[in-house]
């Protein structure tokens, strides 16, 4: 099912950008050269930056149609990419969730979830769909959303590629994998070890990808010293979950008013 907007005209200025060029920096900017960009739809032109305005320890300018490195600087640089994991965990819940399905928020999504924290702002026990999960985390980059996505995921995973079967994910492996790298049974994963089991997903992806210098241990992005990424393995990642149309629409998309749940009984509970 695809995710379509509820108010306004879904931007398309991040999907045009990108489907050519990505610069990612350790800051967190998506800077383009020095000029305007023209949105495709009536929006005003965007003003970037000239590249010496341009202050980070690492960035990596990535031409998505030939694979090629456009200018870059530190792009191997070892850096921690908080809020811009939240890629990865959109695109792996793209590709296991059905986008109308719902999830409930549980204690172990919500646990270690700090007012320091960026939340869309569900609370434990409620019941979600996950296109609202979706745009909850690339709108407000809630952590929330992304651990009970990130759930989510591990819970469609052991359904849809149990161990012992013959079918595998796209990454070529099934619920064997976690349960032998792991060295846990199916029961106590789902129950404690969800957002572990989802790191371990992430990581084979970012393999997949030709990530050299990644690894993920959680799907929100929160400090860890053993959760990091380069510059140019962020662009490797965009890259590939800009292939999405339905990941193209959420990053597009100017707003969001969520409809009501059972914990939030009106709709535009959050905007």
């Amino acid at each position: 099912m695809r995710i379509r907007l509820i108010t306004g005209s879904a931007i398309r200025t991040a999907a045009s950008i990108f489907a050519a060029v990505f610069l990612i920096c350790t800051l967190g900017f998506v800077v383009m050269p020095a000029t305007t960009v023209n949105a495709d739809v009536t929006q005003p032109d965007i003003p970037v930056p000239a590249l010496s305005d341009v202050h980070c320890a690492s960035y990596c300018v990535y031409d998505k149609t030939t694979g090629y490195i456009v200018i870059s600087m530190n792009p191997d640089d070892k850096i921690y990419p908080a809020s811009m994991t939240k890629i990865m965990t959109c695109m792996l819940s793209l590709e296991y969730l059905d986008t109308s399905s719902k999830l409930t928020a549980s204690h172990t999504a919500m646990e270690g979830l700090g007012p320091d924290s960026s939340l869309m702002g569900i609370v434990e026990g409620e019941n979600v769909k996950v296109s609202e999960l979706l745009y909850g985390l690339m709108l407000p980059s809630g952590n929330d959303a992304a651990n009970v996505l990130g759930e989510g995921c591990v819970e469609a995973f052991f359904d849809k590629y149990p161990a012992g079967g013959t079918t595998m994910n796209s990454d070529g492996i099934n619920a064997q994998y976690l349960l032998d790298t792991m060295n846990d049974t199916k029961e106590h994963i789902l129950e404690s070890r969800k957002i572990e089991a989802f790191a371990l997903l992430m990581n084979l992806r970012a393999e997949k990808l030709g990530c050299k210098g990644t690894h993920f241990v959680n799907a929100c992005g929160l400090h860890d010293d053993e959760h990091y990424t380069t510059a140019y393995d962020l662009t490797l990642i965009m890259a590939a979950a800009s292939e999405s149309e339905d990941f193209r629409t959420l990053i597009s998309s100017p707003s969001h008013v969520f409809i009501a749940t059972n914990r939030h009984k009106s709709d535009a509970w959050s905007y």
